[in-house]
């Protein structure tokens, strides 16, 4: 039985550190091209200058030969046909959406999807942005998510490379890491216990 119980626990060490080896495997990640790039959602886009710089954004724009983006900065996609009413203050106006793109100033939408559930006046502009940017059918949207919205510009003939990292995939990698970690912790302190006790039982039955 002893034999079967170490047995056991030996391939759950093995197996452990198969997942800690899997999880460290590295995401083969394509260079891709600034516009390309520019496409990415929920991704993560590291930026090699050819000076060896290097940046990690959650979105880019590309403009007048640049890769833009901004720190604290969230980037959404919406469909326009999904809007109901753009609002600004002073003087508090209903615009369209050329008059929004061109705005200085925070931009509240209302949306159809908002007004079916006959949410009150004051929830129905829910979605605040400081920026919006026309892209076929969607609007980009651009909301605040911190205090430091410094701007990056990086010129185009400076980068190196541009790689782009699945967010979700990236999140997987990183919790099968952490298992793998604590399987394998587990699994060495079973086998320590184990070795323990037979060497405290062969030394009761010499005694």
């Amino acid at each position: 039985m002893k034999n079967l119980i170490k047995d056991v626990k030996c391939i759950a060490y093995f197996l452990s550190l198969l997942i800690l080896f899997q999880s460290c495997v590295a995401y083969q990640k394509q260079s891709y091209t600034p516009e390309k790039a520019s496409e990415s959602d929920d991704k993560q886009i590291k930026i090699k200058t050819i000076n060896g710089e290097t940046y990690n954004l959650s979105w880019i724009d590309v403009e007048d030969g640049n890769v833009v983006s901004k720190r604290s900065v969230k980037r959404d996609f919406m469909k326009k046909d999904e809007i109901e009413e753009i609002i600004v203050n002073n003087p508090y106006r209903s615009i369209t959406i050329d008059d929004a793109v061109n705005h200085q100033g925070n931009i509240y939408i209302r949306t159809k999807d908002a007004k079916k559930r006959n949410q009150k006046e004051f929830e129905l502009y829910n979605h605040i942005f400081i920026d919006i940017k026309e892209d076929g059918e969607y609007l980009k949207t651009y909301s605040m998510i911190g205090p430091d919205t410094a701007s990056v510009i990086i010129p185009i003939s400076q980068i190196e490379k541009i790689v782009v990292e699945d967010t979700t995939k990236s999140n997987v990698r990183t919790a099968g890491l952490s298992i793998g970690v604590i399987f394998l912790f587990l699994g060495t302190l079973g086998l320590i216990d184990l070795a323990n006790t037979d060497y405290l039982g062969s030394m009761s039955l010499s005694d």
